[in-house]
């Protein structure tokens, strides 16, 4: 029972993988931005200001690969960048209100979706579902804790 859980799971996690990426890519070649760009996007839209340190560390990738990303994001007033008054070491950066309104726009049509396909299921489709995904969540993050 525990393999056929496991392979339903992963098939599970490989289709929305590839779901979002499918509507990532699609929305982010319409507004001109790569689904790397759309992903510091959304993590500053969701964490605000942050420092490149921490920006980098929540990416899990170099501080010169964040400040490529950063650098074409600015270009395309996307994103600004400020040094620390108080360390010009440090650097902040924020999503600007353009590319909030660009965030907002492209996860308002994969929640439509989504939103589509729940609406196809009853409530207690609906309740399972939502049990066995806050489960799975729960168990994955400490499991990354680990």
């Amino acid at each position: 029972m525990t393999v056929d859980i496991v392979k339903i799971i992963d098939e599970m996690f490989i289709y929305l993988m590839r779901f979002t990426r499918e509507n990532i890519i699609e929305e982010s070649i319409a507004n001109s931005v790569t689904p790397a760009q759309f992903g510091v996007l959304y993590l500053l839209s969701c964490h605000g200001c942050m420092t490149m340190k921490d920006l980098s560390r929540h990416l899990k990738q170099t501080h010169g690969a964040s400040t490529g990303l950063i650098d074409r994001l600015l270009k395309s007033d996307l994103v600004q960048r400020e040094r620390s008054e108080s360390d010009r070491r440090v650097v902040h950066v924020s999503i600007t209100e353009k590319g909030q309104q660009m965030i907002h726009k492209i996860t308002h049509n994969r929640h439509s979706i989504l939103q589509d396909v729940i609406r196809e299921m009853n409530e207690e489709e609906q309740n399972v579902m939502l049990t066995a995904l806050t489960l799975i969540t729960e168990k994955l993050k400490h499991h990354e804790k680990a």
